[in-house]
């Protein structure tokens, strides 16, 4: 019996002055999971982020297709579907996303996403 390790990247990137982008990556076999969220340096918290698990999906890679279902949602607009569904395309896993991210800023969730997988791809080197 082999057993397989758990690898974990945390990665962060600056958005715009005063917003910084947070990722980690959890990955556990054949699955990942994925925290995005984002911290204003300008707060009261400074830079930390949140950390806060709003919503969470799951997405699923068969030879067919990809499914995704959302598991736990904080609205209509949540990005964690859709993100949780274009990273398990692309890297063949089970994949839950979860995302702490404004839902005003449709470029914050673009960049959040690609930041996302940039750090996939280097967890998966």
């Amino acid at each position: 019996m082999t057993l397989e390790t758990t690898q974990v990247v945390q990665h962060s990137a600056p958005y715009t002055e005063g917003v910084t982008v947070h990722v980690q990556v959890v990955r556990m076999g054949s699955s990942l999971v994925a925290w995005l969220g984002a911290s204003d340096n300008q707060s009261e918290a400074g830079m930390e982020p949140r950390g806060r698990i709003d919503s969470l999906a799951l997405a699923m890679h068969s030879k067919f297709n990809t499914v995704a279902s959302t598991l736990l949602s904080k609205g209509v607009d949540d990005p964690s579907e859709v993100i949780a569904k274009r990273i398990a395309s692309k890297t063949k896993m089970n994949v839950f996303v979860t995302c702490d991210l404004s839902t005003n800023d449709s470029d914050l969730q673009v960049f959040a996403e690609r930041t996302l997988m940039q750090t996939i791809k280097q967890l998966l080197q």
